[in-house]
């Protein structure tokens, strides 16, 4: 009796772990797809590629801040100021559709007043401030610096930037090359590390762009730092690309092995 009971228990067991092994292994599965489900985590690899444009065109980006007692004449002012510049850009040989204005501001303006006796600070209104932005964007690099002088000559005040850049179409024409070249550039690191490991790429599961970098000089001196006689630059343009794949591997089969 107790020999027919090890029995009954042993091939309850048997049948359970068959149950178990099938829930695991579906019987629909072709042998291709578990040896996919069995193969290790995708393997992710970045890689990079780096290309150098020449710069095509300056924005270069100026403002004029007025102050005055009453706010019309600061506003007077300022505007005197930012057509007398424009005229000298056009004497240069820009045209309208190379600068712009922007961002017109008329604010107080207040004085700090230390009182010795109280200890105590008050505010004094000092007048009106009125503050305009004048962006020149053109491809003639080589008159960079004349801008400045000659927007600086007639009563600009700051000098906001002055960046180099490439046109954006050439920008877009490099960032789909480099594409290219960090897909590959990815792939053979992944093929490097996987042959020392005796793995291989199966298949590609993911791509992801991770960055795209524009690097454009660009100079931004501090406030009322305009100068005559300026020194400007032509420097290039640096663009980056990196993408992420997720390759499927699986190790390689040796020559004496068998299925």
């Amino acid at each position: 009796m107790k020999q027919i009971l090890i029995l009954f228990i042993f091939l309850n067991f048997l049948l359970l772990t068959k149950s178990n092994l099938r829930s695991d292994y579906n019987c629909d599965e072709s042998s291709e797809q578990i040896k996919l489900r069995l193969l290790p985590e995708p393997f992710k690899v970045v890689g990079k590629a780096v290309g150098t444009l020449r710069s095509e065109q300056v924005v270069i980006g100026l403002s004029i801040e007025t102050l005055q007692s009453i706010a019309s004449d600061s506003l007077n002012k300022n505007s005197e100021i930012l057509n007398n510049s424009i005229n000298s850009l056009k004497q240069l040989g820009l045209n309208e559709s190379e600068f712009s204005t922007a961002g017109i501001q008329i604010y107080p303006s207040y004085l700090q007043i230390f009182n010795n006796s109280t200890q105590t600070y008050s505010q004094e209104l000092e007048g009106y401030k009125v503050r305009n932005s004048l962006i020149i964007s053109t491809q003639k690099l080589q008159l960079a610096g004349k801008i400045i002088d000659a927007t600086i000559q007639n009563g600009v005040t700051n000098i906001d930037y002055v960046r180099y850049e490439a046109l954006d179409q050439n920008i877009v024409n490099l960032r789909e090359k480099l594409l290219a070249e960090a897909v590959k550039n990815a792939q053979k690191q992944a093929n490097i590390v996987l042959d020392e490991l005796n793995y291989k790429i199966v298949s590609v599961k993911e791509i992801q762009l991770l960055d795209f970098q524009r690097r454009n000089y660009e100079y931004q001196p501090s406030p009322r730092n305009a100068k005559v006689q300026t020194l400007t630059f032509e420097p290039q343009n640096n663009q980056e690309v990196q993408v992420e794949v997720s390759y499927i591997i699986e190790r390689k089969r040796r020559t004496d092995e068998t299925f």
